[in-house]
């Protein structure tokens, strides 16, 4: 994540690591709540509205994304065979047949961002691989249910490899299970035994790099944040994606 010294973006002030402990310590002022609610709303409906129109799910999108690095195409069948951690069952749900071309690349580029993969070969032992997302999930995706409840939730991960199929991109992310701390309104992860599933994310839904800091009274979790994170706007424990829902 390199340095997170504090930055003024159009949007608003990203707090450096030190600035991020003064608020963990800090009090909420409940004095100014009813206002905080009519803006949040305000703005998650602002941002659902751009991230609809953002969308990749026509080709036009295609062009925000770059395939870099090491790059690697062929067909459905030939890349599970020589892609480790890519399967049939994930293509699948792609609506990929086994001839169905792909290309499969280290790094993604999108405007003036880089994303970089574990797959990426370097020189610099940088870890720059654990990325956050944004997606919105269906709670009911792995029941037996017809009934469909879509939710904004975020899940962080590490990306193993970038992957284009039907002209979409995607990032195969092994996403780790987040807990949401309602005292410091922030995501961690903990535990010996971290529940984890490895799933292709749509490339649209990615917001950036992400760092952690160790926590030791949380049974030696992680502390999870990104470089636009806003607490207590984005770090809700209804934002707090589950794995069950992709």
């Amino acid at each position: 994540m390199g340095d997170l010294d504090t930055t003024t973006s159009s949007n608003h002030t990203v707090p450096s690591i030190g600035g991020y402990k003064r608020v963990l310590k800090s009090t909420k002022d409940t004095g100014v709540e009813v206002t905080n609610v009519l803006v949040e709303k305000a703005a998650m409906n602002h941002i659902a509205i751009n991230r609809a129109d953002t969308t990749d799910d026509d080709f036009s999108t295609s062009s925000f994304f770059k395939s870099t690095g090491k790059i690697d195409t062929g067909t459905a069948s030939d890349m599970v065979m020589r892609t480790p951690g890519l399967t049939s069952e994930m293509l699948g749900l792609l609506g990929a047949g086994m001839n169905t071309i792909i290309t499969t690349s280290t790094k993604l580029e999108s405007n003036s961002e880089t994303y970089t993969s574990a797959s990426h070969k370097s020189n610099s032992k940088r870890k720059r691989h654990s990325m956050i997302f944004r997606v919105i999930a269906n709670r009911y995706a792995r029941r037996n249910h017809r009934r469909s409840e879509f939710i904004d939730a975020f899940y962080f991960g590490d990306v193993h490899f970038f992957i284009m199929c039907h002209g979409r991109h995607y990032a195969c992310t092994t996403v780790y299970q987040m807990q949401y701390d309602s005292d410091n309104h922030m995501y961690y992860t903990a535990g010996p035994r971290l529940p984890k599933k490895t799933v292709l994310l749509r490339a649209s839904s990615l917001v950036g790099e992400a760092g952690s800091f160790s926590v030791g009274y949380r049974y030696l979790g992680k502390y999870i944040f990104w470089k636009s994170m806003v607490l207590g706007w984005e770090t809700k424990s209804r934002y707090c994606g589950r794995l069950e829902w992709l």
